[in-house]
């Protein structure tokens, strides 16, 4: 892991979702920063992988930390999902997508704000696994919920071939989905989603989908510095009554990088994990 001193001169800048290359990181109030972790805002402190945060029914900042890599331009795909004992199962879950306005780094046309928007759950899973068309308008389109990461290097027949690069790329679309085991997160291919297409309607797996509830599913693209590292900033909107929250955030390049066309798996897991248990903040004590 990398770890990276914090100075003045080090140029971390912060990002929320649709907003552009902001404030820089100085304001968290600690020392050194390290690449791929998670940090809360406001104490400063570094998310463990499980931890603990007082937050019922509040917003919490919380900042990732993308590490250094050759291009100045990226996007995050952060997953939220919650514990709650006192809401019911639901046999049709939804998820809540969100994409911050951006400018593309692939042709430079400005994409405005996408959602929130609640999408079937079963929809969502059969476009990122299957590849099965959206024929939804372009306001919950999961098309134009996805983002250009960058100009790209991918495996092509003849050699290597640059391109656009997007999340929903067959390299990263399938990170999108919500399933712990990297072996359920992979794409079908295209060519081969068509026949296999009937799969699309298959049980949605319980505890991925059924288990957690409020699942929402963010894009943030970002601008950063070339081999410069960049805290992206999001928030983690804690409903009342949760009891846990699972963070799960992919950087696209991680996910491309990793990806291997020939198989279609990955050869390692691009996606970064943090269990959160969320506790009530202590009521205040009556004396007399």
């Amino acid at each position: 892991m990398k770890t990276i001193a914090f100075s003045s001169a080090l140029a971390l800048a912060m990002l929320s979702a649709g907003s552009a290359v902001g404030d820089q990181c100085r304001g968290f109030g600690i020392q050194r920063l390290n690449e791929r972790e998670l940090y809360e805002v406001v104490k400063g402190s570094r998310v463990k992988r499980a931890t603990e945060i007082v937050g019922d029914g509040r917003d919490v900042t919380l900042a990732y930390i993308v590490p250094r890599h050759p291009f100045d331009s990226g996007a995050l795909i952060v997953k939220l999902q919650y514990v709650i004992e006192t809401e019911p199962q639901q046999e049709q879950p939804s998820i809540r997508l969100e994409r911050g306005a951006y400018k593309s780094p692939c042709n430079g046309s400005a994409y405005g704000k996408f959602g929130p928007v609640e999408r079937s759950a079963q929809e969502y899973r059969a476009y990122h696994k299957y590849g099965v068309r959206d024929t939804q308008p372009a306001g919950k389109n999961f098309e134009k919920f996805h983002a250009d990461v960058g100009m790209r290097e991918s495996p092509a027949w003849y050699g290597r071939a640059r391109g656009c690069l997007q999340t929903r790329s067959d390299s990263v679309r399938a990170q999108a989905l919500f399933e712990e085991n990297l072996n359920d997160r992979y794409p079908v291919p295209r060519w081969d989603a068509f026949w296999r297409g009937f799969q699309a309607a298959e049980a949605l797996p319980e505890r991925a989908y059924k288990y957690y509830k409020r699942l929402s599913s963010r894009v943030l693209p970002y601008e950063k510095r070339i081999s410069e590292p960049l805290c992206v900033q999001f928030s983690l909107n804690i409903p009342s009554g949760a009891k846990q929250s699972v963070v799960s955030i992919v950087d696209a390049d991680d996910a491309h990088a990793s990806f291997d066309p020939n198989q279609g798996v990955y050869r390692r897991d691009p996606q970064k994990t943090w269990t959160i248990d969320i506790r009530k903040p202590a009521e205040p004590r009556v004396g007399f």
